[in-house]
């Protein structure tokens, strides 16, 4: 499979999907059409592999999803400090290699 039908499926008849999922997480859909060309051109050109495509995105969208429901804050109103909140907690759930890839993940959020 070539790389432009791997990537292909980001965007579907107008509406852009996740390559994981069937849809963006509700924060990036939120913050606009920019917003989320900008997370859709993130994932489709910065991050080549896709299986690391698949696992940052998962990561991503637990980190906005945490956000959410935990500070109930906007895209444009997350700092470096909810990012770090975030990481601690995980501490308490998953492996340290875990942990790492979900702050490798969020590195370009704030």
């Amino acid at each position: 499979m070539n790389e432009a039908t791997q990537l292909a499926p980001l965007l579907r008849e107008g509406v852009v999907v996740s390559p994981c999922a069937t849809s963006l997480p509700g924060i990036i859909l939120l913050a606009g059409r920019s917003a989320t060309e900008r997370f859709v051109e993130f994932f489709a050109a910065q991050i080549r592999n896709p299986n690391t495509r698949a696992a940052y995105t998962r990561a991503v969208g637990r980190f906005f999803h945490f956000v959410e429901t935990s500070f109930r804050l906007g895209l444009a109103e997350i700092r470096l400090v909810h990012i770090l909140v975030y990481l601690e907690t995980l501490q308490h759930e998953l492996a340290a290699p875990s942990v790492k890839q979900h702050l490798a993940a969020t590195a370009g959020v704030d």
